[in-house]
């Protein structure tokens, strides 16, 4: 992160969009009153390579088509408008928890620390009930989850949707590096809502953030160059804060620690 590039931060893919939970039903025989699957239901039917989907930003071929493996079709864009936006409810005393109970070990070390950020969709907003904490290997710059499987199961257990992730900067600013924006770019590409939060701890900055849509989720969706890497500075910015995020402070959050 030294030279605004250097965060390395590379999580799984998230769940696909979610069944409403607090939507009406359908009326009688109409066949749409199911119980929603389960929240990663639907990539379980594609054939994919796992460790291809898993890998870190760079390890597969530059010519490879984004999420190739998966067999999804090219994403569609639409203006980032917030009113386009369902909302996404924050408990306030997310980061502060996060940052003490599960990261000030690493953050001495000056060692990055993630989390996946889990939760429901009721009534047409989004509220985050839940941190997971993956296991993990972290450095200064980059963070990078292990057993995947785990987070999975995790999240079916608690029947919940993967809404984002959090990750430290133990000695940077708030921002988002070319690694984090393409870490990012999969999980809204599948959930436009997806958020993530970046915490500095050296500069006491905490900050949400989601890519412009839609040029920067086209542009890092079509972006191909490996590792730590330069964007195009002109033109308009790549990501900004996240305008449908709300933090209330009477939300309770629950942490799931499996490393």
């Amino acid at each position: 992160d030294g030279d605004g590039d250097g965060d390395g931060s590379a999580l799984p893919a998230p769940a696909p969009p979610p069944v409403d939970r607090g939507a009406k039903p359908a009326e009688a025989g109409g066949g749409e009153n199911r119980p929603p699957p389960p929240p990663y239901a639907a990539a379980t039917a594609f054939d994919f390579d796992a460790d291809a989907l898993f890998a870190p930003p760079g390890a597969l071929p530059p010519t490879a088509p984004p999420f190739g493996d998966l067999g999804l079709a090219s994403p569609t864009f639409s203006p980032n408008a917030v009113g386009q936006l369902r909302d996404m409810r924050v408990p306030s005393g997310l980061i502060s928890r996060f940052l003490t109970e599960f990261a000030a070990a690493n953050t001495a070390r000056n060692v990055e620390t993630c989390g996946i950020l889990a939760g429901v969709l009721q009534h047409g907003a989004f509220t985050i009930t839940t941190v997971i904490i993956p296991k993990q290997e972290g450095t200064a710059d980059s963070c990078v989850t292990l057993k995947e499987e785990d987070i999975f199961t995790a999240l079916d257990d608690g029947q919940l949707i993967c809404t984002g992730w959090i990750h430290t900067h133990p000695s940077q600013t708030c921002f988002m590096s070319s690694m984090d924006l393409h870490t990012h770019c999969a999980y809204q590409l599948m959930l436009p809502e997806a958020v993530a939060i970046v915490c500095s701890v050296k500069y006491a900055d905490n900050g949400s953030f989601s890519l412009t849509n839609p040029y920067g989720l086209k542009y890092i969706s079509d972006c191909r160059k490996p590792g730590f890497h330069p964007h195009e500075e002109r033109g308009p910015p790549l990501y900004e804060k996240s305008g449908h995020v709300t933090f209330d402070g009477s939300l309770p959050v629950r942490f799931v620690d499996i490393r």
